[in-house]
């Protein structure tokens, strides 16, 4: 990517993010961590605890 496509990325996304309720912009920040924490694993072992952790995150915010 460009420095301009990158720019333009990021603008996108600041926008979604304005419209996102506290708990979801949590939620999001959440998956991103565990994406960040898993990237070492395999790509099946990696999704199937992501899915499990944040089965058990979201459980505790509803």
């Amino acid at each position: 990517m460009t420095d301009k496509e990158d720019q333009q990325e990021i603008d996108r996304i600041q926008q979604i993010l304005k419209g996102v309720s506290p708990e979801a912009y949590d939620v999001i920040k959440m998956v991103i961590a565990l994406e960040r924490e898993n990237l070492h694993k395999s790509e099946a072992l990696a999704r199937n605890t992501v899915r499990e952790e944040m089965v058990k995150k979201a459980e505790g915010i509803v």
